[in-house]
């Protein structure tokens, strides 16, 4: 547009106000103004959504970069246990139950299952009792997932099933039929393993409702362990035998939805205490080794435990498994405590000079137990917290939270660091 052109408007515009009622002219102004300070504030909201975005994403980054120094796990511990009152040790007793030398104990859902040759008690996170029978069980077992809790006796027919609101479901298997073995994925899938008349072992998958969806009978190898994977397709299996009077053992893998094996996997004379199954894998702690096969039969990963002896193990931490070796089979002398990712590739190594009772992991923690202490490390070997009044305890549960329950004889107390 010219300047001519420019003023040539511009005069137009003022003779058409001068020409205006001065009510037009004033009501003029007033949308001007209106229109001025409502873009005024459209531009504020725009600016302060803005800073609150960018305050969002600082907060997120510095939570990432800086997350053990904010220590969000202890601000996660004061909200869940902010109405517990602990005593100057920091503990708080949580649970009671009957002394007995053939307890164990297994963490689950905030609360503990304590169970022995008397029979099995489930408690909640405040202590009530939500399940309990006393059965004789000669060589009692419990495992758990996040769902649900199962108890049983090695060799046995009997099998109870626990919820968060207390007894789920139970088994009782024919006369002619002992229970080996029985796991829970996370989400509540099970898989038995028990002998079977005609058979030299079966498995039996059973879902989150406790329906039996897969069985297999095995033929031609003795069967004494199986686990579900994560995603509920899946059943790996252990099938052992004895080749020229050595131990002959193997993984076999089955698809949930076909009765033909998918694949296998020789241990040699490997004898399996453990496994999971994961989207990155079955893993394995055995007797020497640790390994890591595909569900395609590949060996992906191995850990020897060359002259050392395995004394203690765990596989509940968060992408990583620890395992406590001596010297010596029988304990005394140092231990060394080795974290190893799902490669069965060392993460870091800690020599321990003191007699080491047990260890526990659960998300990013490990707990080494002692006669007279604790210590908590992080998954990066990290000393996180030390703790000195373990009294009596036989046995600590590392919780996710970083929490660890101190089970005694007769009563379980809570430790919060």
């Amino acid at each position: 547009m010219s300047d001519e052109h420019k003023q040539e408007t511009q005069e137009t515009r003022e003779t058409v106000q001068q020409e205006m009622p001065e009510q037009w002219q004033e009501e003029e102004k007033r949308q001007d103004k209106q229109r001025r300070r409502l873009l005024a504030t459209q531009r504020a909201r725009r600016i302060l959504s803005l800073v609150v975005i960018v305050a969002i994403i600082v907060c997120v980054v510095l939570g990432i970069v800086f997350h053990d120094a904010l220590n969000f796990d202890q601000i996660r511990r004061s909200m869940a246990y902010r109405n517990l009152r602990s005593d100057e040790n920091g503990t708080v007793e949580t649970f009671t139950y009957n002394s007995d030398t053939s307890n164990i104990f297994d963490s689950f859902n905030g609360g503990l299952m304590v169970a022995s040759s008397a029979g099995y008690t489930l408690f909640a996170s405040n202590g009530a009792e939500l399940a309990s029978e006393n059965v004789y069980l000669e060589n009692p077992v419990v495992d758990s997932g996040d769902t649900l809790v199962v108890v049983f006796d090695a060799g046995g027919r009997e099998l109870r099933g626990m919820d968060k609101k207390g007894l789920a479901f139970s088994l009782e298997l024919d006369e002619d039929r002992g229970i080996f073995s029985a796991r829970v994925n996370e989400d509540g899938w099970m898989a038995l393993t028990a002998q079977e008349s005609g058979y030299k072992g079966a498995v039996t998958v059973y879902d989150e409702d406790h329906n039996r969806v897969f069985k297999w009978n095995s033929t031609s190898r003795f069967v004494s362990d199986a686990v579900v994977s994560e995603d509920g397709n899946w059943m790996a299996a252990v099938t052992m035998d004895t080749s020229d009077t050595a131990m002959d053992s193997a993984l076999v893998v089955y698809r949930l939805n076909s009765e033909e094996q998918y694949s296998s996997c020789p241990m040699g004379a490997l004898i399996p205490l453990d496994l999971r199954f994961d989207n990155t894998g079955i893993h394995i702690v055995g007797s020497s080794a640790c390994l890591n096969i595909d569900r395609d039969g590949s060996l992906k990963g191995r850990y020897s435990y060359g002259n050392y002896y395995l004394r203690d193990f765990s596989m509940d931490g968060d992408g990583f498994t620890a395992l406590l070796l001596g010297k010596y089979r029988l304990g005394g002398g140092q231990s060394v405590l080795v974290l190893l990712n799902n490669k069965c590739e060392v993460i870091d190594t800690l020599t321990l000079e003191e007699e080491v009772v047990s260890i526990s992991a659960a998300g990013r923690y490990i707990t080494v137990l002692y006669a007279d202490k604790l210590e908590i490390y992080t998954d990066n070997m990290a000393l996180y917290s030390t703790y000195s009044g373990t009294g009596s305890a036989r046995t600590a549960l590392t919780r996710e939270d970083g929490s660890v329950l101190l089970a005694s004889a007769d009563s379980t107390r809570l430790y919060l660091p």
